[in-house]
């Protein structure tokens, strides 16, 4: 049998989710459409319709949805590094499958973008004190201590505001 927190239910507090903020974004697109556009433009084939489902599914709700759930599972880090490699990706298989070209710049963006995972992996020094007191151990740590809802507990524990 499933237990129910009744406070959580009764809570006057709002916790947005995924599919809470989604729904805005659409709104938000269709006001946008509505304003910029006449109705009659919605009288599309059935097809292109049928696509534009399937592409919203597969390409726009699932993958949010995903992320999400790798953000719950291994944490917004390591799920942004391998969010990474989706362009990177991209570019590859455009060349293999698509015969693309990949240019100069193209293979300069991937150097960066992969540099930039690598050094995100790499542990991160920070001055050996942050404010004389606590020692930083990697940047994970360094953006969550200078994050603006960590600052004043870690304030507070390192004995900087009473």
């Amino acid at each position: 049998m499933t237990k129910i927190n009744l406070n959580r239910c009764l809570s006057y507090e709002k916790r947005w989710d995924t599919s809470d903020v989604m729904c805005i974004s659409s709104v938000a697109c269709i006001g946008q459409f509505f304003l910029l556009r006449p109705v009659n433009e919605l009288n599309q084939p059935s097809a292109v319709l049928w696509l534009s489902l399937v592409n919203a599914s597969f390409c726009t709700v699932l993958p949010v949805f995903l992320t999400m759930i790798a953000v719950k599972r291994i944490g917004a880090a390591s799920t942004s590094q391998a969010g990474m490699i989706g362009p990177v990706s991209t570019l590859f298989l455009g060349a293999i499958f698509l015969n693309e070209p990949i240019t100069s710049w193209q293979l300069a963006g991937t150097a960066l973008v992969l540099g930039g995972m690598y050094l995100l992996s790499k542990k991160v020094y920070a001055p050996r004190y942050f404010d004389g007191v606590a020692e930083i151990a990697n940047a994970h740590e360094f953006c969550r201590v200078v994050a603006l809802s960590e600052v004043p507990k870690f304030l507070t524990k390192i004995g900087g505001v009473r």
